[in-house]
């Protein structure tokens, strides 16, 4: 069996679902964990593919081979990269964001577009709590995936609402690329061959198992299923040519505002 890293964010679950369920016949066995846990144990080895966030492919792209025509992406609004604003965005001085992790890629990217978009120069601070707390010390706070999707259902009065995904795609017409998912590059082709074929079968099967998985999201988040099916059919698993352009353009931005690969 192949060790295969999944996350349990719901943007990143309809591509291991079928896996998990046994509905696609495959020698591969899922690995539980965050982002970075799984990224670490991917450098270190210990597992044979699964996802990885924009800024650590990117930081450790030589360990990896990215699998074919497979990433979790959107075009335009998705709901899992989102800033919470005391009031609108403007030039001002000392925007302060509280931020899950000031060295993931959904934070250069915010600093790129709130610099170009509106001239602010943010200060982050790395700060996890309730939204409502955060903003009683911060301009604003930015959230991810299924913290941000659950926060969007109702926010605090008076607080502006940004979606990154459509701020990425009213700035530069491409998708925004969430997570991408790769394989080590020190593996023999044959089980390369095997993990995609894994992978894309789970893609395929996808459709027919999407009332189950919703299902599921519903009993584990308690957000109701029509909101988690509108939620999920907001991304793309696909990666094609204009997703390599836009992954190339989001890691140009990215260098641009302080990121070290």
């Amino acid at each position: 069996m192949h060790p295969i890293g999944e996350t349990r964010y719901l943007s990143t679950l309809p591509l291991t679902y079928p896996l998990r369920v046994g509905a696609v016949p495959a020698e591969v066995s899922l690995v539980s964990g965050g982002l970075t846990d799984l990224t670490d144990r991917l450098v270190a080895g210990e597992l044979a593919a699964g996802p990885i966030s924009v800024a650590g492919y990117l930081a450790n792209r030589d360990h990896f081979a990215l699998v074919p025509n497979l990433s979790v992406s959107s075009w335009g609004r998705a709901g899992c990269g989102v800033l919470f604003s005391k009031g609108p965005l403007g030039p001002r001085e000392g925007f302060l964001v509280a931020v899950p992790s000031r060295t993931a890629g959904t934070t250069y990217l915010l600093s790129s577009l709130l610099g170009d978009l509106f001239g602010l120069a943010p200060t982050f601070v790395e700060r996890t709590g309730s939204l409502t707390e955060l903003l009683a010390d911060h301009d604003a706070v930015l959230l991810f995936e299924d913290e941000a999707f659950a926060a969007i259902q109702a926010p605090p009065a008076g607080v502006e609402v940004w979606d990154l995904g459509d701020a990425w795609w009213q700035f530069t017409n491409s998708p925004l690329i969430y997570t991408l998912w790769v394989m080590r590059q020190d593996l023999p082709e044959e089980t390369k061959q095997t993990i995609t074929e894994a992978l894309h079968g789970a893609k395929a099967a996808l459709p027919s198992l999407r009332p189950a998985l919703v299902a599921e999201a519903h009993a584990a988040t308690g957000l109701p299923a029509h909101l988690i099916e509108g939620f999920l059919g907001r991304f793309n698993y696909d990666f094609t040519p204009a997703h390599a352009q836009a992954l190339a353009l989001l890691e140009q931005r990215m260098l641009e505002h302080g990121f070290s690969r």
